[in-house]
């Protein structure tokens, strides 16, 4: 009821003054054209209707709060497992520095140990041969005096012509010279550790050039080397799986081959042909992108099947993420996706270099679950190396002034 007329029941709802009235106050109070009048159930629907588009706006913003709270986690772990790797990083370095300092240490110490052997032989044997024409000498001398001094005139004058011939020895007599000169080593020392800091900090990530290389080789039975070889991923304990035509096949360190496995048959009715373009291998699993029949398939790592995914978006390029998802790019559709292994789309962004549409291509996982993406952009030297989060969400670019960039890889780190 009403509580200025206390006998009326409020039937509207004044929208100018927030109130409830009934109607001799609409007729008395509220009669200007500046009231707005309005029902009390069309009132309260749409106060409902308000109150639910406020809390689902709210519960969105839960959501992105959520999101980027995980990726601010996401990159303080990312901080504290970079901060230990950059100290273990130093520490090696500097166990590398020593080694390599020892070991030239040591071969410098070899090669003077090796010309002070080869020159002190020279110099005993030197000795040894004067030494041995002197003691053939002092025998010829000696029997010589005892002659001159036990004979007598006649004898000596008829041992006259052995005693000269015997003493013709001193003609012979070749003593080695003394040489000097390779009595003398030294060392000359370079500046092996210069007063140049051991490294710089660096603050911001950026890729290097570490080194290039080339040749593909494979070796083994003819029938399991690679004849069109596309897609490569490498294993944690090094085993090389590479796509080939419609085949896996598997390789160790010295490229000797393992294994093979075929991964999807082509279509019964001959609509689309198997064509293996990319693969992706973690601790557990193999994932092989079949962009013929566009689908990507899963496997245990002996090869034996554990989920098969159609998607339309397969392409040439696939990595699995630290999650346990299909990460995949898109080069016609400028697009980076992100599947579970039920073939649910987790994410699809667009990508973009200063603010215009770009093509990726590579794309790779970190295991603190940051995602690489080479981009193209369309001009000589500008494509490059960008990094998303787990949500696929743009962080920054990592590698800029490429030409052409198509694939990538992590190496496992050995400290």
């Amino acid at each position: 009821m009403c509580t200025i007329h206390t006998d009326q029941k409020w039937c509207f709802y004044c929208d100018t003054c927030d109130t409830l009235i009934c109607s001799m106050c609409a007729t008395l109070d509220h009669r200007s054209a500046e009231n707005n009048l309005l029902k009390i159930d069309d009132t309260i629907r749409s106060f409902r209707s308000e109150v639910d588009n406020i809390l689902q706006k709210f519960e969105k913003c839960r959501q992105r709060f959520k999101s980027t709270e995980n990726s601010i986690e996401h990159a303080q772990k990312r901080l504290q497992n970079k901060l230990a790797q950059a100290r273990s990083d130093i520490d090696a370095k500097a166990k590398a520095e020593i080694t390599k300092i020892r070991n030239k240490a040591k071969l410098l110490t070899d090669k003077v140990d090796k010309i002070g052997q080869e020159r002190d032989n020279e110099y005993e044997k030197a000795l040894m041969h004067n030494r041995d024409q002197m003691e053939r000498a002092d025998q010829t001398i000696a029997a010589v005096n005892d002659l001159m001094r036990q004979a007598d005139d006649f004898e000596h004058l008829e041992l006259k012509p052995k005693v000269m011939h015997n003493l013709e020895f001193q003609k012979e007599l070749k003593f080695e010279p003394v040489n000097h000169g390779p009595s003398f080593i030294g060392v000359r020392f370079q500046d092996v550790v210069s007063d140049a800091e051991l490294g710089e900090v660096c603050v911001s990530e950026k890729w290097q050039l570490k080194g290039e290389f080339g040749k593909e080789v494979a070796q083994g039975d003819a029938s399991n080397q690679l004849e069109a070889p596309f897609g490569v991923a490498v294993t944690h304990d090094d085993l090389l799986f590479v796509t080939d035509k419609k085949k896996v096949k598997v390789f160790d360190t010295e490229l000797h081959f393992v294994r093979k496995f075929t991964p999807s048959a082509d279509d019964a009715d001959g609509r689309s042909e198997s064509y293996l373009t990319a693969v992706a291998v973690d601790s557990q699993r193999v994932a092989v992108a079949d962009k013929g029949r566009k689908v990507i398939s899963v496997h245990n790592l002996d090869g034996s099947l554990i989920a098969s995914i159609s998607n339309n978006m397969v392409e040439h390029f696939l990595t699995i993420s630290s999650l346990g998802c299909l990460v995949l790019t898109n080069l016609q559709g400028q697009s980076l996706l992100c599947v579970n292994f039920e073939g649910k789309e987790m994410y699809n962004v667009k990508t973009l270099v200063n603010g215009e549409a770009a093509k990726p291509t590579g794309v790779l996982c970190d295991d603190d679950e940051t995602i690489y993406v080479a981009v193209h952009y369309g001009r000589s030297r500008v494509d490059e190396v960008q990094r998303y989060d787990s949500n696929g969400a743009f962080v920054a670019t990592v590698a800029q002034g490429l030409y052409n960039p198509i694939e990538m890889a992590f190496t496992p780190l050995v400290t």
